[in-house]
């Protein structure tokens, strides 16, 4: 009777001598290799890999060899006998002499590979176990934080909730090596982060927090993400991981392309302060967002400009509901047309018909200002009339006030001499080039936070960047903007378990700080609406006001602190950041010399002390951290812990390390979710319209090309622009509609937009940093640009 053998040498020599089981086992570790090695580290660590796995084959072969041998040794004994000294006669050796001594034995009888793999295999795991214990804690962290031993689970299912909420994880614990997150509802507790330029807020903390956020939108989480930020290089490579993903991005870029080497993008939405909510609202958060960009003033010039905001809102928001900021402008900026129309409300106010006309006799001086808006006049009437009596009565009264106020020439000069900050403050924004394609709401499609924030039931993530630029009147517009996504925030549908999770990333958050923006820390949290706000010192805070730094740090409960801070901020932290206390012992001895002895104890005394230190001194804060670590003082389960020092890792490492399998599931799953007649386009191929400044809008349909075509171009007589397509190489990483076969039209080949010269096919091929497909060469505002028709990526033309 012989014991159970896992695999029979008969069974593996059968298998080994198959040339598909080596090409089986060939094509499968080239598989494994390429997605676990080289698609993360590259072709060198990929070749260090393969000569490892030779020199353990090797060793695995030379442990064959030997336990091979001693199997034939214990089993099969020598012939020949040994005799001894004493009597002479023979002596078998001991398995010759009781043959049946290792027939139970399964090592004797096991397959000799199997016995080498798992002596080497096993050695080589306890070995590194042991090498890893011996290791401190901060290296270990170190090694768990590079290669992601404690990241988050990629297969772990969706909670079944209305909205489940996503964990993030940022860091790992120097000291025990666990993961640092931010789970549950501890994420709308509002987190900020506090750190000096270059220390990594952006790169280590929240790129990589938005990446696993649209990771998991793209998996199928129920969320939205908005991202508000002055440089645009964070935004970028959010939309360009959301793209890769599959995700809807909404881009609003309002830096300028003066610059010949900046690049921008070009944006997709519009955005309206004034649509969608009421006068009051309205009206706080424009005066609240001018009066951060133009400052403290007297209360004389500050009523007069407070009232004349107060009396365009008013009327304007009353006639003309879908309004925008262009038309505010031009009536802030020009009293004399908002006078006009105040004039023309009085008078269809005075007559109280609905068919009146006005007389020619003039009573007023100033009617003859009037006389140049006199085509207005009977869309202003006829808006008026339509309005509700209640209305009718508030217009009437505010007409009637400004008219009183500016009823002759000298008051009107006074007016205008009073308010000529506010209308270069508002001048500034309303005509500016790159402001006017967004807060014009003609030309893109509008941004509609109201539907953002309150879906009609589940619907595919979204990303909406916001990039504002360095100019003034772009930090004005972000202003503008979180006050007024604090105002649709306030009024969500639900409650604080049915709401959509919406997570608001702020680089920079200083710069876009006002009093009206104040309330959004202490209601957000109910709202769901998960803020993520880093600045770089604490005093940019009191450029607002004391009470908004107070309310800032005391409403963020995760508070991350990087190194090198400035000196009243190192302070600060020492006394935030909490104490210990320790014991101290102190061990005295009373020696004396007599009689030529010396060195005699005669007292000894040990007292201890029990004192108070700071849990990190200023030097530990300022010089004590490395340039991958931070402080984490996080919440868990609504619950406070103790700040500990993390280790932190680049975004784009964690990126690779984590890469999206399955975009394309995730995306046909949200189809699913979708009515026939809603969002399903997002993920076929869409109509875009191209705006021409030399020529009328003409539609093109957005459909992807194959690679390494020659594309025909035919002339048109409607546009004078040049569209020359290059062809590029496919990028290894397809988006869900791209992988969509149905979407595809099959035999459509893009037209150019004019016919092409000879001379014109001779241009290097080119293609979208953003999302790597052809750029084409455009004229826009009279200058040859190179621009992505995906994503509406620009370059000038050198």
């Amino acid at each position: 009777m012989k014991p159970p053998v896992l695999l029979p040498p008969a069974d593996m020599a059968r298998w080994l001598a198959s040339p598909w089981f080596w090409i089986v086992i060939a094509i499968g570790a080239f598989y494994g290799l390429y997605r676990t090695v080289y698609r993360v580290f590259g072709t060198l660590i990929t070749a260090c890999t393969i000569a490892f796995l030779v020199m353990v084959g090797y060793i695995v072969a030379k442990v064959h060899q030997q336990v091979a041998s001693w199997q034939q040794q214990v089993l099969h004994p020598v012939p020949t006998s040994l005799f001894t000294v004493a009597k002479g006669s023979p002596l078998q050796r001991l398995t010759a002499q009781t043959q049946t001594l290792n027939t139970t034995n399964p090592v004797v009888h096991e397959n000799p590979w199997v016995i080498a793999l798992v002596c080497v295999v096993g050695g080589g795991i306890l070995v590194l176990y042991l090498i890893y214990r011996m290791l401190p804690a901060h290296q270990r962290a170190k090694w768990q934080s590079a290669f992601s031993w404690v990241s988050l689970d990629e297969t772990q299912p969706i909670p079944k909730e209305n909205y489940p909420i996503s964990p993030i994880e940022l860091a790992v614990d120097r000291d025990t090596g666990k993961p640092i997150r931010i789970e549950g509802k501890d994420r709308f507790l509002n987190t900020a982060l506090l750190g000096s330029i270059g220390t990594g807020k952006t790169s280590r903390i929240l790129l990589k927090a938005i990446y696993q956020d649209l990771k998991a939108m793209a998996e199928g989480w129920q969320m939205d993400v908005i991202v508000v930020e002055p440089d645009g290089e964070f935004s970028e490579k959010a939309i360009q991981t959301a793209r890769s993903f599959g995700l809807s991005v909404d881009i609003i870029d309002l830096r300028s392309d003066d610059e010949e080497d900046q690049t921008f993008l070009d944006s997709t939405v519009s955005f309206n302060p004034f649509g969608g909510g009421n006068i009051a609202d309205i009206l706080n958060n424009v005066q609240a967002a001018l009066k951060e960009k133009m400052g403290k003033q007297e209360g004389f010039f500050q009523n007069a400009q407070d009232g004349l905001l107060r009396s365009v809102i008013q009327i304007q928001v009353s006639l003309w509901p879908q309004t925008d900021f262009l038309q505010f402008a031009n009536l802030v900026t020009d009293i004399f047309h908002f006078r006009a129309i105040c004039q023309m409300i009085q008078d269809c106010s005075s007559q109280g018909t609905r068919n009146f006309k006005p007389s020619g006799k003039k009573s007023d001086p100033l009617d003859e200002f009037t006389a140049q808006w006199e085509h207005e006049r009977a869309d202003v009437v006829a808006r008026f009339q339509a309005l509700p009596p209640n209305t009718q009565n508030m217009v009437s009264a505010v007409a009637r006030s400004f008219l009183i106020d500016t009823r002759n020439e000298q008051k009107l000069d006074q007016l205008e001499k009073i308010t000529q900050g506010l209308k270069i403050v508002v001048g500034e924004i309303a005509y500016n080039p790159r402001l006017q394609n967004v807060l014009g709401t003609s030309r893109l499609p509008g941004l509609n936070l109201k539907e953002l924030l309150n879906p009609e039931g589940p619907r595919p993530g979204r990303l909406v960047a916001v990039i504002t630029g360095n100019q003034p009147e772009g930090k004005l517009f972000g202003k503008l903007f979180l006050v007024t996504l604090k105002m649709y925030t306030l009024r969500r549908k639900g409650d604080e378990n049915t709401r959509r999770p919406v997570y608001l990333y702020v680089d920079e958050f200083a710069v876009y700080g006002t009093e009206a923006y104040t309330e959004m820390f202490s209601q957000a949290r109910k709202y769901r609406v998960g803020q993520m706000l880093a600045y770089q010192a604490r005093a940019q805070l009191l450029d607002v006001s004391k009470k908004f730094q107070d309310v800032v740090e005391g409403s963020c409960r995760n508070k991350i602190y990087f190194p090198s801070p400035s000196p009243d901020d190192a302070k600060f932290l020492e006394h935030a950041l909490g104490s210990i206390r320790q014991v101290r012992e102190t061990h005295s001895e009373n020696k004396l010399g007599f009689f030529g002895f010396d060195n005699r104890n005669l007292d000894r005394k040990v007292s201890r002390t029990e004192a108070v230190d700071p849990r990190f001194r200023v030097e530990d804060l300022s010089y004590g951290l490395k340039a991958n670590e931070a402080i984490f003082s996080i919440t868990q389960n609504n619950e406070a812990q103790r700040p500990v020092v993390g280790i932190t890792s680049y975004a784009d490492d964690w990126l690779k390390q984590h890469p999206l399998k399955r975009a394309v599931q995730s995306s046909k799953r949200l189809e699913k979710w979708i009515p026939s007649t809603g969002h399903k386009a997002s993920i076929q191929p869409s109509e875009t319209v191209m705006k021409n400044a030399s020529g009328p809008d003409t539609w093109l349909e957005r459909i992807p090309i194959q690679p390494w075509k020659e594309q025909k171009s035919t002339p048109s007589k409607q546009s004078s622009t040049t569209a020359i397509t290059t062809p590029v190489m496919p990028s290894f990483r397809k988006l869900a509609h791209q992988a969509n076969p149905q979407a595809e039209p099959q035999a459509i080949q893009r037209i150019d937009l004019k016919k092409q010269n000879a001379a014109d096919g001779a241009i290097s091929f080119l293609q979208c940093p953003m999302c790597e497909k052809p750029l084409t060469l455009m004229e826009r505002d009279g200058k040859e640009k190179w621009i992505c028709e995906s994503c509406g990526f620009q370059r000038k033309k050198r």
